[in-house]
Order: C-alpha cells, then structure tokens, then sequence
C-alpha cells in the first residue's frame, strides 16, 4: 500500500476526493453530479479507465480491491492513533511496518464525517450502486459500502 493518498505528499494528507470510478476531481459528488450510469463499467475497476489511482499515478498502481482491504484487515493490528497532528489509523503488519490513513471524511457538497475515514476500493460491493470500501474510526476498522458518488479518498496498492 502506499505512504499517502492519491495526490497527497504526505501521510496525514486527506488530500483529493474521487467518486467511484471516475479520475478527476470536483467540486460536488452528488448523483446528480456523478459522470456515468452505473452499468458502464464492471464490478471490478483495478487497473482500467474507471480506476483513479492507475489514472494519477499510473500503472502498476491501482485502487486496492476488496480482497486486498480484507488482506489488510487480517493481516495487521490497526489503532486509532494521532500523527502530526491528524487522527487516523495506523495498520501494523507482522513484519513490523505500518501506515498511517488519516480520517479523512467523505465528501458531497462539503466535506463532512472527519472523525472517520474511508477509502475505496476497486470493487463494487453487493449492489453495484453501493462500492466495497474500507471504513475506519479511533475504535473500527472494516470493509463497508456506500453510495459509489460520494468523494472518498483512494490509498493506492501495486
């Protein structure tokens, strides 16, 4: 996983918003301001035209899938913690090397929830309106999923 967000120079840095599947920022992430249907692309965007990490960043690098959030989750130690300043979560592995997701909130029309953080991933979840993410708090970290054109914060994988 990356040190920092897409766009961020650092790891505290909420730093750009993305709705799923689309690469460009934007002032507002409602439906009504969301590029596509649904149903132009498929269930799994890692790699494609649809994944904001690969756009930005280039290749290899991609939006994290489910199974790799999930990877995250059982395969690290995660606490709500402070670094410089910024809550967050840090996630340490077996091996002794940790990073650090800000809470970074969710945008819509303004940005809101910053006691928490989620991060997409490239997956849609049950229902496609509804992408897989990870959700995280000072005491949670899981998988969840929320409405695909709202702007969350993509760390990316490679």
């Amino acid at each position: 996983m990356a040190c920092c967000n897409v766009g961020a120079n650092k790891p505290e840095d909420f730093w750009n918003y993305y709705a799923w599947g689309e690469t460009q920022t934007k002032r507002e992430y409602t439906v009504d301001t969301y590029l596509y249907d649904i149903g132009d692309f498929d269930r799994e965007i890692a790699g494609t035209d649809h994944d904001a990490a690969t756009a930005n960043w280039g290749a290899p690098w991609q939006m994290p899938s489910k199974v790799q959030i999930q990877e995250l989750l059982d395969n690290t130690t995660s606490i709500g913690t402070t670094q410089n300043g910024v809550k967050g979560r840090k996630f340490t592995g077996n091996n002794g090397e940790s990073i650090f997701l800000p809470f970074a909130g969710q945008m819509t029309t303004t940005l809101y929830n910053t006691t928490s953080g989620y991060y997409w991933s490239s997956t849609a979840g049950g229902s496609i309106t509804r992408p897989n993410l990870l959700a995280i708090s000072m005491t949670y970290s899981g998988m969840l999923d929320l409405m695909y054109s709202y702007g969350l914060p993509i760390r990316p994988v490679r």
